[in-house]
């Protein structure tokens, strides 16, 4: 769990329901952390990624990735994966597993900005070493 409480998170915490492909959808009550998006386009073609972190009313930090590809001719196809953690750690290895090992851009993005809002996460705004 985070030692941290939810003080310093701006208003009521707020009920969501986010969409899982390939299982049932996720739903929690909670701040909606940080946001981030990319996009890419192509005659014909656009797709991109939106990255959405949460922190539940528990102090679980969830996860949402949203990849979506929007064809002409086919319309919109998404591809949604959800996952709820117990810690920073585990959020970060989840994002990286998501992406080929690595935080990308607006992974990046995201959690930097997670790391600004709620105090709970600010010293896990870098890697540390001593």
């Amino acid at each position: 769990m985070i030692p941290y409480d939810g003080e310093n998170l701006r208003g009521e915490p707020q009920d969501f329901r986010i969409p899982r492909t390939g299982d049932r959808d996720l739903a929690f009550r909670g701040w909606l952390l940080s946001h981030a998006e990319e996009r890419s386009a192509a005659p014909g073609v656009t797709h991109g990624v939106d990255i959405d972190l949460y922190l539940t009313i528990r102090l679980r930090l969830v996860g949402h990735l949203c990849r979506w590809l929007l064809r002409e001719a086919e319309g919109l196809s998404e591809d949604h994966r959800v996952a709820a953690h117990d810690s920073a750690a585990e959020l970060i290895e989840w994002l990286k597993q998501e992406n080929a090992g690595r935080l990308d851009a607006p992974s990046k993005r995201a959690w930097v900005r997670a790391c600004q809002v709620w105090p709970g996460l600010k010293r896990e705004a870098v890697e540390r070493v001593d």
